[in-house]
């Protein structure tokens, strides 16, 4: 972890669908490293589930659209009949810190968060493993099998949206265990290449 000490202070974005494991990466980060990350909270207007409290910030419909119209959200986005956003402030708040902030977003809202802070943000994706082991993990966590195909359409329509963007995203994979995803993970946001790059984007 030596690395980090010489890092600038970034933002370090991840994407990927249910069931890849961007919770797990988050929670395993936050826990073993509290000094070095924080994580930014989305809003939603979606009933939570178990154990979400930390990564979202549950809103009323009123609410939200109240915030949206008072332009508090830089994005915000509807999802299978749910609105999910990212708070402006949040942003700038991370930006203004040293610890390397966590954020969970979709892939047409990465575009959106590199533009407004180009310096400081290092896109992570964390892509589908195969089908079988999609389907194993999505019925653990409870889902409906009626969902579980379409969830698993959906895995491959994210990792085609991010092949697609104009910009240079880290992609890591989780199909084994927890602690060769967290290494693999690190080893990404922490690599000489990354540092060099954020480095070469800073303002003089």
């Amino acid at each position: 972890m030596a690395l980090l000490e010489s890092l600038p202070r970034k933002i370090v974005s991840i994407t990927g669908a249910s069931g890849t494991g961007k919770s797990t990466l988050v929670t395993s980060l936050l826990q073993h490293f509290p000094e070095k990350f924080r994580l930014i909270r989305s809003v939603t207007t979606r009933e939570p589930r178990p154990g979400e409290d930390d990564f979202f910030t549950f809103l009323s419909r009123e609410e939200f659209f109240r915030l949206e119209c008072a332009g508090e959200f830089l994005w915000s986005q509807e999802n299978h009949g749910n609105f999910y956003a990212t708070r402006r402030s949040d942003i700038d708040a991370a930006i203004s810190l040293n610890r390397i902030s966590l954020a969970i977003v979709s892939p047409q809202n990465i575009e959106r968060l590199v533009e407004y802070a180009p310096q400081f943000v290092l896109p992570l994706h964390i892509a589908a493993p195969s089908d079988s082991i999609l389907r194993l993990r999505l019925l653990s966590r409870g889902e409906h099998v009626s969902e579980i195909d379409r969830r698993l359409a959906d895995c491959r329509k994210w990792d085609h949206s991010i092949a697609h963007l104009p910009i240079h995203i880290e992609i890591i994979s989780n199909e084994g265990s927890l602690e060769a995803f967290q290494e693999e993970a690190i080893k990404r946001i922490f690599s000489e290449k990354n540092e060099c790059e954020q480095r070469e984007r800073l303002p003089a």
